[in-house]
């Protein structure tokens, strides 16, 4: 079969990226010199963005400190596939990252997209937003209100 031959692929949107799923994705974070692939929650699509959760595999601090961990939601390595080691997801480390980046990213063949998280990942994120000790009203507010009006 030549490649006029093969069937095409569907065109990646990153508008069709399922709330709740979990991405792998380069990254330019403020204090960065440049990108870094990270896991990222999706979380809602807003204005041509998906608006994203951090996750972090450093949880020491949150495995030592028992109202930061009441502020996060938590796996244990390998509880869910991509995450090979403990994570954290990060109610107070929000990013809106633009559909374009994603997209341009996505034909560098750079983004990965995992499956949702668990039927009771919205439960436990209602939780952690709640019992955060570190997140900012303005931020518990959007996040909120974001999760409340997503599915």
């Amino acid at each position: 079969m030549t490649n006029s031959e093969k069937p095409s692929e569907p065109e990646f949107k990153a508008a069709a990226i399922p709330v709740f799923s979990v991405i792998r994705i380069p990254y330019k974070f403020e204090d960065e010199t440049g990108p870094i692939s990270k896991l990222f929650v999706v979380v809602a699509h807003q204005n041509g963005h998906v608006f994203c959760l951090k996750t972090t595999s450093q949880t020491v601090r949150y495995e030592s400190d028992k109202n930061l961990m009441a502020g996060c939601v938590y796996y244990v390595a390998h509880e869910i596939g991509c995450f090979t080691e403990n994570t954290a997801i990060q109610p107070e480390n929000q990013f809106a990252i633009p559909y374009s980046h994603i997209e341009e990213m996505n034909r560098r063949d750079l983004v990965e997209v995992h499956p949702q998280l668990p039927a009771d990942f919205r439960k436990k994120l209602q939780k952690a937003i709640d019992d955060s000790v570190v997140l900012k009203d303005p931020k518990r507010s959007r996040l909120r209100k974001l999760i409340s009006t997503n599915t």
